[in-house]
Formats: C-alpha cells, sequence, structure tokens
C-alpha cells in the first residue's frame, strides 16, 4: 500500500488529494517503478477537469495524476525484454497510469533505463517534453543545414 497525489470526481485544484492505493500490478508489457520523480504537464489539469476522455484509460476513480516518471525497477510483467528489475528508467505512464505516487507502472515500449550521467530529475521530465520537442522538429520539415532556434532549455 502506497500513497497517490490524483482526485476522485473532476473538477478544479479542490478536488487533488493524498490517497492510499495498492501498489499496481504490472501488466503484459509493462514495467512497475518505485517513483523518484514524476514530470508535470499541462494534460494534468485537463485529464483532472475531465477534457481529456479517454485518457484515463477507462479507470475508475480515484485517478492518480501525472504522466511520466523516472524510478527503479521493482517489477516485470509479461513479455517485457531489456529491462531488469533494479534498473534505473524514465518513461511513460499510459492511460491513466498516474506517476504522482510511490509506485507505478510504466509502458515498457515507452520506457528506458536512464543513460549514464543523465540524473534522474532530468530524464523524469523527458518523455513529455522530449516527445513534444521532436514532434515539433518532425513537423517543421527543416531543409538539409537549415537551422533551429531554441530560446528556452535547461
Amino acid at each position: 500500500m502506497g500513497q497517490a497525489w490524483g482526485f476522485g470526481r473532476y473538477g478544479g485544484p479542490e478536488v487533488q488529494e493524498f490517497f492510499d492505493r495498492p501498489d499496481p500490478v504490472p501488466g503484459r508489457g509493462e514495467v512497475l517503478i518505485r517513483v523518484d520523480v514524476a514530470g508535470v504537464n499541462p494534460l494534468d489539469h485537463l485529464l483532472r477537469a475531465g477534457l481529456v476522455p479517454g485518457l484515463d484509460g477507462g479507470r475508475p476513480f480515484p485517478l492518480v495524476l501525472g504522466m511520466e516518471a523516472a524510478g527503479t525497477v521493482l517489477a516485470l510483467g509479461e513479455d517485457v525484454d531489456g529491462l531488469e528489475v533494479g534498473d534505473a528508467v524514465f518513461g511513460f505512464a499510459l492511460t491513466g497510469g498516474g506517476t504522482y505516487a510511490e509506485t507505478t507502472v510504466l509502458s515498457a515500449p515507452n520506457t528506458a533505463r536512464i543513460p549514464a550521467g543523465l540524473s534522474a530529475t532530468v530524464a523524469g521530465t523527458l518523455p513529455g517534453a522530449g516527445t513534444t520537442a521532436g514532434d515539433a522538429i518532425v513537423q517543421l520539415r527543416l531543409p538539409a543545414g537549415g537551422n533551429l532556434q531554441v530560446l528556452a532549455g535547461l
């Protein structure tokens, strides 16, 4: 049993609260981690407000906030290759898994080992921001030798 930060009904910040929940069990293609860092994203308040139907994965209330995290692998579901218990990893918790918790389940295809020299603090924020940046670069269709100016970053 661990603690999580989430909400028991849709609404504004006033519906957020801590609650106890059993540790999730990883299913096929999932990885259970002890959360060290959870990223904060605009999707969090949209999920809490009920503005992104289906993003909760059809899970019942209470729902846990958070979509990305870094931590240590505690258990592996079936059909997970390339990761082992004890690995330091980062990735996405898809369909309402929630990362604002002591433990969470990540999607194995969207989870990777944290590279040497990269902190868990940085790794835990990369899935959302990194995916957004990657998508933007693809959509810009820069020609060979083109330039991209980044106005902010870590």
